[in-house]
């Protein structure tokens, strides 16, 4: 045996023994006689009685016109989406159609994504970023779950998904 070897039967043996002496021998010295997860009655009903004052709050908080206001403003279809950032050359199209027909309908129906690779299915194929889409000269330049954003020649253009 090495002395590596010996420090760390040394220290697996120290580990043991106290491990032994906390179980069997100290269980009553150190450890709380209530075992975890154990809980009064009188804990758990000023629980519900906290709980249910906080939910009070919440409640009444809900009827004030400010916060109905502004819940409805939340609810209500946006305008512009404050998380898109378009560029002044990205073209947007709708439902995943492209401008014009040039070339046949693009559409972006799913969205999958393993770890760290995103993958966009694009009339029922499965892309990753850099890929070229088949029947077209576009290649996939970003995938997010709302969009796709591809390069076809100079233009760059937003494929939306495609919900039914």
């Amino acid at each position: 045996m090495n002395k590596r070897e010996k420090i760390i039967v040394i220290i697996a043996g120290t580990v043991a023994l106290y491990g032994i002496a906390d179980f069997f021998i100290l269980p009553g010295v150190f450890h709380n006689k209530k075992v975890a997860g154990e809980k009064s009655l009188q804990e758990i009903n000023d629980f519900i009685v906290v709980s249910t004052a906080k939910l009070s709050i919440l409640e009444q908080a809900y009827d004030d016109p400010k916060i109905k206001s502004l819940m409805s403003k939340i609810h209500s279809q946006w305008d512009n989406d404050p998380f898109d950032f378009i560029d002044s050359q990205t073209t947007e199209t709708n439902q995943g159609i492209l401008p014009e027909n040039k070339t046949p309908e693009i559409i972006y129906s799913g969205f999958l994504q393993a770890g760290a690779v995103s993958l966009a299915v694009i009339n029922d194929i499965e892309y990753q970023a850099g890929e070229t889409i088949r029947d077209s000269q576009m290649k996939i330049i970003r995938i997010t779950p709302q969009k796709v954003v591809v390069q076809n020649g100079a233009d760059q253009i937003n494929l939306y998904l495609k919900e039914e």
